[in-house]
């Protein structure tokens, strides 16, 4: 039997994937990995994740492995947008990333923002936005340069 990614298998269950694997700097946002309709979406959010401190969202298409295959399902993806100060140059799976580098406020405020989103999502009554169709999901990694990639690599079954 041929063995789906688990996208495929659970994919028509996931609403939308939180991605907070970006360190744990002081919170600005959500990127919303290529998609303006959930940037929209999270506008009445607004107000609650400003006292968080990161209310700002951004429209880059993040395609690193923690949401490559979601991105390519057509799955929403959110990845926590935060101040880097170095933390992929000089900390990120180093030798350097021990727990004293983490600032305990920053790491809270980035744990509220998920919270409060992941409860907003999970709790509205219709998706916040829908999964992409396949010309969508095409259109999008077109885009970010990453349609050849994902054709030539073992993502090209979650395009159908």
């Amino acid at each position: 039997m041929k063995r789906l990614p688990i996208v495929a298998v659970f994919g028509c269950l996931v609403a939308a994937l939180l991605n907070t694997d970006t360190g744990a700097g002081r919170p600005l946002g959500w990127n919303v990995s290529g998609r303006d309709d959930f940037a929209r979406a999270l506008t009445p959010l607004a107000p609650l994740l400003d006292r968080i401190g990161g209310s700002a969202t951004s429209d880059d298409l993040s395609f690193d492995t923690d949401v490559a295959a979601f991105v390519v399902a057509g799955v929403p993806t959110l990845n926590l947008a935060v101040v880097d100060d170095q933390y992929d140059s000089v900390v990120h799976h180093k030798p350097a990333d021990t727990l004293d580098k983490v600032d305990v406020h920053d790491l809270t405020a980035g744990a509220a923002m998920l919270a409060v989103t992941a409860y907003a999502l999970a709790d509205a009554a219709e998706p916040a936005v829908p999964r992409l169709s396949a010309p969508q999901r095409e259109q999008l990694l077109k885009r970010a340069s990453a349609l050849e990639y994902v054709r030539s690599s073992s993502m090209k079954d979650l395009l159908q």
